[in-house]
């Protein structure tokens, strides 16, 4: 089964970042990108993806994002990516419901293989 995500990113070279270590990963499809939190919100509603990749620091109140999509599917999953570093904002994974949260100096090793364990883990 192909994993569906959904990139909410307001940085675009970031999201390009994320786009094409993604692109080479047979089993996971982008299937929309935003780079505004509300607008996720939307897309998450038509798009139906798995894996919704959250930018912390993006416009638009991503916690209020993040919150409004785990309430609206639990089944799907957040990932929340950030520059400020773990231990900065962890708790923003209690706070908002975030499954997980990765570092953007880790996308080129982590990206993939987080996005695969989270997809389908039961919470």
């Amino acid at each position: 089964m192909v994993i569906k995500v959904l990139l909410a990113e307001d940085d675009e070279g970031v999201r390009r970042t994320e786009k094409s270590i993604l692109d080479v990963e047979p089993e996971i499809e982008v299937v929309g990108e935003t780079a505004v939190a509300p607008h996720a919100i939307q897309l998450v509603r038509t798009l139906k993806p798995h894996v919704v990749v959250m930018d912390l620091n993006m416009s638009g109140n991503q916690g209020v994002a993040t919150r409004q999509v785990k309430l609206e599917n639990p089944a799907i999953r957040v990932l929340a990516v950030t520059a400020i570093g773990r231990h900065a904002i962890k708790s923003f994974i209690g706070a908002f419901g975030a499954d997980e949260l990765l570092d953007e100096g880790e996308l080129d090793t982590k990206l993939i293989a987080t996005i695969k364990l989270i997809a389908f883990s039961a919470k």
